[in-house]
């Protein structure tokens, strides 16, 4: 295996580790608090989300890096696009899905309040703000693509 092809599949696990490592701790949290059958209705769904926003983006990036391989700034655009739309997306699932069920639970709030968890007192505002920043970022990079394709 080439230098190459070790720093790309690095960068995969990198980008995979990153997306699904909070679920990992909510687990944990719910393990904690002694409510491990929220594993299942919890954390199973908001992993196979993760994974599923860490493989459109390992998609994304590699489509970018095949067909534009010298354009350096159109990479950071496309990537700054899906991370911010996924990090809205995740912040999102935080506040209006994860949260409320959550915060039910007084233990569950105490737990997250001592590791000094600022996800608690998250305000849904920023993740639609990231969202739309996004949205913005992939419009941009859209037209770069269409563009090119007229051409």
């Amino acid at each position: 295996m080439s230098e190459s092809q070790k720093r790309e599949w690095t960068s995969y696990a990198g980008a995979l580790i990153g997306y699904v490592a909070w679920t990992f701790a909510l687990a944990l949290v719910c393990i904690l608090a002694d409510r491990a059958e929220w594993i299942l209705e919890l954390c199973l769904p908001a992993l196979l989300i993760s994974l599923g926003l860490a493989l459109g983006t390992i998609l994304t990036l590699g489509f970018i890096d095949r067909f534009y391989p010298k354009d350096q700034g159109f990479f950071q655009l496309c990537l700054w696009a899906r991370l911010t739309s996924d990090i809205g997306i995740l912040f999102l699932l935080n506040t209006e899905w994860l949260l409320p069920i959550l915060r039910e639970d007084a233990e569950l709030v105490e737990i997250m309040s001592s590791s000094l968890s600022a996800t608690i007192h998250f305000p849904s505002w920023v993740g639609m703000i990231c969202l739309a920043v996004g949205c913005v970022l992939s419009v941009m990079a859209a037209r770069r693509v269409i563009g090119d394709r007229t051409k």
